[in-house]
């Protein structure tokens, strides 16, 4: 015989206080067990004796009634002062000896709260409930996965034996190629059982493999709506196998681009680098599948709460794979709609339907002995649905119970690990990974056994999906949320979030935010929520960012009257920063004004506030305003130790010299800037400072310099996959080329840029390319470039390259119209409010040369280019006086900048447009044009490697014309 002693602590002043509890406590326990086929022996005093008899019982039926009255105790173990267990059996012992015999045993514990078993009880049940020795009894820690009467229930409901053979009937012929390649819809009710039958029939198919490794999808997460359920499907385990399975090619693409996979980049072509590392993750997976003989399945599951972004994801990687090896999505969905971007692909649909009531009989009948159950009675209850009625049979005790309310009475009988656990994944879900959550029910006192067997009980009763460790009923958030807000649970994982977002270890999400935004301080909220909007902001996710800042819940928690302040300062930083990066010039100074008007105390806040005005007074062409804002920005980050915003405070100071033409300052705040990164090699930041320290290198003309770091500067660029940043460092190496003359190779250079251009559409920058390809292309002796030109659409920069072909051919009334029309275009390109953090593709000038130097009118180098040519063809088309007095006010009055790159080229037209002698205008032809030499001469010093040094000197086309003229008049 089995005995049962239950001992209630503080029994008689509990009876007085709390009679219902220990009334219903004694009721549910004995219920349980006379339903077992049981006896309350002894109930008196706070002394409960149970016993069973084994016979015919399985080890599994009795360990669960052991724990199922463990489990109630548990549960109310809040109103009471403590209770203790003690199970063992003993051969003919009458129920008094038994009740000596347990109560002495727990005479010598002094511990509460526990269920003990003894040495014999423990060795029928062995592996079925996990265990700690503890003397002549020993602790019981929780239940083995390996008790599994439930499962077998779960099981035996929701998996279908014709809906197994439909679906494997569907897949052969997809997997064997005989169908074409395609989708598989499985589609019914909630809760009817759909994932279970799909992992029966892949199992099926899978023969002898015991855990087939299949790709699954599911949408739990935010922030990157198209991306998220395929980042969900990713298997750390695979991750780094992913290169075995590749060739030498595709590997260098690959690590390239996994980074985006594993959200560790800036990419600011996001959808497009991850479809790409996402194919060839798959096509990695495919190799491994084939070499286990399996085919390559995905399964997406809760495929209703797709996007439409996801939906268009999933039809290019089925058309991706089509005549390769196609994979075969399996879509799991609440729903019989086929989503548009899939309507042309081949599908073939299962609808899974609610038990009938022959099914529901078919079920009944498997159950064990004992366990009658009214099939039309049950049928009512739960419609059908197969997990409501694996529930309702797996209850104890069976009331009146209906639908959901079915799984939520089951929920509050099982153990309190389980109730737990369930609790912590809908906590953690879309923010933990389950290995995650497991960690965190470690720091909650849970032991991995314990952990394992709660999660896998959760499982087999059907209230977690094992494939992807989400809750199937959120219903029961409600339900445990009381439970276990005593304890602070919500509190605890809230501040454990923060700390793993803080150390790195969990990437910023609306989720993560809202979250901590409930359960936590404000200040971690806040902080949370402006890291994360800035980041969105860093990946050029302006839209993104602007739909977040206008929902209510943003803070969805009650905010005293100062950190309302803070929280609106933070929206208005963030929407200033969005205007600006959309060129909203009048928004941004509202915007500006808003946020000094709210902006808190504090060095921190100071500091934010001045560098997003320094940003926006940049983009206005507010110089030294921007100037002053930036060094205030950084004097506060200082004071206030705040590396990012110093960092990006040193960036706003070196580019506001760049723009006031002091180079070599500049570069020394670029350089600084860096230095303050706190160790941050590969970030935006870090790409900024370099990038930028290119630009200066080459206006100041040290090519040679700006070539190493811009390719410095790429390396981050593709490491985080900044394609915006990756195409213009391109570019400048191009334009250092073609400024050294080396015409060959700044064509190839513009082409890499032009094929980049295809992978990441932009159609401003691939026009730049082309139209810099086909300049390179005629200075390098090619003819075909002034057809190219003359096709393309007339932008101020294309017109100008078309009339320095008509110019160098001789037809100076054709070139005259063109550097005429390319004027009137580039009046209409101006720029007036150009932010910093944006690349300019409005010409190849305007991200480079014109960062420098600009007049007062707001024209860069272009445009000036453009009068000079213009003056330079009209003086050899009549009397050259005009020509003449235009160059002379180009190089006199209207000078952009004494460091003007442009210069030698300038005073070099001038000459050639001059008389022998002294002109008219008493300029001396000889002297214009030792101007023009000793500034190429001067500029040449600047570049620090010798062999591209001789190359300015003697491959570039206007410098080879330069000392030709120079070496005939003898002035070298």
């Amino acid at each position: 015989m089995v005995y049962l002693l239950v001992e209630i602590s503080g029994h008689r002043q509990l009876a007085k206080l709390r009679g219902g509890v220990v009334a219903g406590l004694v009721e549910s326990i004995t219920g349980l067990v006379r339903y077992s086929g049981g006896n309350a022996v002894v109930a008196d005093k706070g002394m409960l004796l149970l016993s069973v008899d084994p016979e015919g019982k399985t080890a599994e039926a009795q360990a669960e009634l052991v724990y199922r009255v463990y489990e109630i105790l548990l549960q109310r173990r809040r109103e009471l002062q403590g209770f203790t267990v003690y199970a063992e059996e003993f051969d003919d012992l009458n129920p008094g000896l038994a009740l000596a015999r347990l109560a002495q045993s727990s005479l010598v514990s002094d511990r509460t709260d526990i269920l003990r078993i003894g040495d014999r009880l423990r060795s029928r049940l062995e592996g079925l409930l996990i265990v700690r020795p503890a003397g002549e009894f020993a602790d019981v820690l929780g239940r083995s996965e390996r008790m599994g009467h439930s499962y077998r229930l779960v099981h035996d409901f929701l998996v279908r034996e014709p809906v197994v053979e439909l679906l494997l009937s569907i897949l052969t012929p997809l997997v064997n190629r005989e169908r074409p390649p395609g989708w598989v819809h499985v589609y019914g009710l909630p809760l009817c059982g759909k994932s279970q039958n799909v992992s029966a029939a892949l199992r099926r198919l899978a023969a002898a493999e015991g855990n087939p490794p299949w790709l699954t999808l599911f949408s739990a997460s935010d922030g990157l709506p198209s991306a998220a359920p395929f980042i969900e499907s990713l298997r750390p385990d695979f991750m780094d196998r992913v290169p075995e399975y590749l060739k030498p090619a595709e590997r260098a693409a690959w690590e390239q681009r996994k980074s985006v996979l594993e959200l560790e980049t800036c990419a600011d072509h996001f959808e497009e680098d991850f479809f790409a590392a996402y194919c060839h993750y798959l096509l990695a997976y495919i190799r491994f599948m084939d070499r286990k003989g399996l085919p390559p399945i995905v399964v997406c599951e809760q495929f209703h709460a797709f996007g439409r972004g996801s939906h268009e994801l999933l039809a290019r990687v089925i058309e991706k794979f089509r005549d390769f090896s196609p994979i075969i999505p399996i879509c799991v969905s609440d729903s019989p709609v086929v989503p548009e971007a899939l309507a042309a692909v081949p599908r073939s649909a299962v609808e899974i339907a609610p038990l009938g009531l022959e099914e529901l009989r078919e079920a009944l009948g498997a159950l064990p002995e004992g366990a009658e159950v009214d099939a039309e009675d049950l049928l009512l209850r739960t419609e059908g649905r197969p997990l409501y009625a694996s529930h309702y049979v797996s209850l104890s005790v069976k009331a009146d119970q209906r639908g959901e309310r079915i799984s939520l009475d089951l929920l509050r009988q099982i153990e309190e690990t389980c109730r737990k656990s369930l609790y912590v994944l809908y906590l953690t879900e879309g923010i933990l990974g389950i290995e995650e959550a497991r960690r965190f029910l470690g720091r909650e006192g849970l032991v991995p056994e314990v952990v394992e067997s709660a999660l896998g009980r959760l499982v087999s009763l059907g209230f977690v999906r094992k494939s992807t460790g989400q809750v199937v009923l959120p219903s029961v958030a409600a339900l445990l949320e009381g439970e276990f807000r005593p304890d602070g649970l919500q509190a605890k994982a809230a501040e454990y979030f923060y700390g793993q977002w803080k150390q790195g270890a969990l990437r910023g999400s609306e989720r993560l935010v809202r979250f901590v935004a409930l359960w936590g301080r404000f200040e971690q909220a806040a902080d949370l929520f402006f890291q994360y909007a800035t980041e969105l902001l860093d990946r050029s996710e302006v839209d993104q960012v602007l739909d977040y800042l206008q929902r209510e819940d943003v803070f969805p928690t009650m905010l005293d009257p100062a950190q309302a302040r803070k929280r609106d300062f933070f929206l208005d930083i963030l929407a200033l920063r969005a205007s600006v990066l959309l060129k909203e010039k009048d928004q941004s100074e509202l915007r500006v004004t808003k946020a000094k008007e709210e902006r808190p105390e504090g060095d921190w806040e100071l500091s934010l506030y001045e560098l997003s005005c320094a940003q926006h007074l940049y983009a206005a062409r507010e110089i030294r305003a921007a100037l002053d804002s930036a060094k205030r920005a950084l004097i506060a980050s200082q004071r206030v130790e705040a590396p990012r915003l110093e960092y990006r405070a040193n960036i706003e100071i070196g580019l506001a010299m760049l723009a006031n033409t002091r180079l070599e300052e500049a570069e020394d705040y670029f350089t600084i800037a860096r230095e303050s990164s706190g160790g941050e090699e590969r970030s935006y930041d870090s790409l900024r400072s370099l990038g930028f320290e290119a630009v200066t290198h080459f206006d100041f003309g040290n090519y040679s310099k700006a070539i190493r770091t811009a390719d410095a500067a790429s390396e981050v660029a593709v490491a985080i996959c900044r394609r915006e940043w990756q195409r213009f460092l391109i570019f400048l190496r191009g334009r250092c080329h073609f400024a050294l003359g080396l015409y060959d190779e700044a064509a190839g250079a513009f082409q890499t840029g032009t094929s980049l251009c295809r992978v990441y559409p932009h159609a401003a920058a691939s026009r730049v390319f082309e139209a810099w390809t086909a300049r390179a292309a005629y200075y390098a002796g090619t003819r075909q470039a002034l057809k190219t030109l003359e096709e393309m659409d007339p932008s101020g920069e294309v017109l100008f390259f078309t009339g320095e072909i008509r110019a160098g051919n001789g037809e100076w009334a054709e070139a005259a119209a063109l550097f005429d029309r390319a004027l009137r275009a580039l009046d209409d390109e101006r720029e007036a409010y150009l932010p910093s953090e944006i690349v300019s593709w409005r010409s190849g000038f305007a991200g480079i040369e014109d960062r420098a130097f600009r007049g007062a009118d707001g024209h860069g180098v272009l445009h000036h280019m453009a009068r000079a040519m213009k003056a330079y063809v009209v003086a050899h088309l009549e009397d050259s006086s005009e020509g003449v007095a235009e160059l002379t006010r180009i190089t006199r009055e209207d000078k952009l900048s004494d460091q003007d790159p442009n210069e030698s080229f300038y005073y070099f037209l001038h000459s050639q447009i001059l008389p022998e002698g002294q002109g008219d205008l008493l300029v001396d032809r000889l002297t214009v044009l030792n101007k023009a030499l000793k500034h190429a001469q001067e500029r040449a010093t600047r570049i620090d490697e010798v062999k591209m040094r001789r190359a300015f000197l003697q491959s570039n086309r206007w410098n080879v014309r330069l000392f030709a003229d120079a070496r005939k008049h003898k002035l070298v």
